[in-house]
């Protein structure tokens, strides 16, 4: 659905995103991981269109993504972004409402309750947005841009999800209870990345990793694949060891204070 080849992004003579390879088919979650300053949201800037790369390729279901008009990348994917910005006395439901303007209105109230039951925020639609929590505006945004997935026939099928940071500020249930809709929606057809920091999360949840550093896909592929003790150790700089899962089919990184932290030349992978 949306792929990238030798992807690059420059700005201000450094290089954020370099020669970076992703793909994202339908039913899939990709979750993109790496430190601080890795290019993460810098990439999924350019899979939304956000950001026009430097030099390389995207393409959107076999359509270079610069073809594409703004009203209609709007109706084929949805963007969580790491912050949204707000400041108007919008109730929540007219928030969710604003990701129903690419389809003008059509099917649009059942998009917006079936939005606000998935992410348990019917309870407070009629509240004023700026008086909500930091995780509650969060979940308002995550039920808009459901709200746009759904498209005109409330189906996301064929359509893109590109979440960045979707847990930060949420408590744990509600962590899982995000990812749990990505799933969700990747089941019903849609391409799903999501930006993540916690690599238990990315583990349990995407079907594929992809691991940055310093604007470079060092590794990708399943998560018993990709993520290892040493690689954790050397991109992450942080001591752990990874072992099974007790309960799914998937690794558990265990950070381990006791083991040695790498030297910065070792990280060069």
């Amino acid at each position: 659905m949306i792929v990238a080849r030798g992807v690059f992004y420059r700005t201000g003579g450094r290089t954020l995103v370099s020669d970076a390879d992703l793909r994202v088919g339908a039913g899939e979650v990709v979750a993109v991981v790496g430190p601080n300053g890795a290019g993460k949201s810098t990439l999924l800037r350019m899979l939304g269109g956000e950001l026009k790369p430097s030099s390389g390729n995207l393409r959107l279901h076999g359509r270079p993504l610069d073809d594409w008009a703004p009203g209609e990348r709007a109706r084929a994917r949805a963007i969580l972004p790491q912050h949204s910005a707000l400041s108007f006395p919008f109730t929540v439901r007219d928030v969710v409402r604003l990701g129903r303007m690419p389809f003008d209105g059509a099917g649009g109230e059942h998009a917006v309750d079936a939005a606000l039951d998935r992410t348990e925020m019917r309870r407070l639609e009629s509240r004023l947005y700026p008086t909500l929590s930091g995780g509650e505006r969060q979940l308002v945004h995550l039920a808009r841009v459901l709200a746009q997935l759904a498209g005109e026939d409330g189906s996301p099928a064929g359509r893109l999800l590109l979440l960045d940071e979707p847990v930060a500020g949420l408590d744990p249930a509600h962590q899982h209870r995000v990812m749990a809709i990505a799933r969700e929606e990747a089941a019903r057809g849609a391409a799903v990345l999501a930006v993540l920091h916690d690599l238990n999360l990315a583990a349990q949840y995407a079907d594929a990793l992809v691991v940055l550093h310093g604007g470079r896909v060092v590794r990708s592929g399943r998560a018993a694949d990709v993520l290892t003790s040493e690689m954790v150790r050397l991109i992450f700089a942080l001591p752990a060891i990874v072992v099974p899962h007790p309960c799914f089919e998937c690794p558990l990184v265990v950070a381990h204070p006791h083991a040695a932290t790498p030297r910065l030349e070792e990280i060069s992978l």
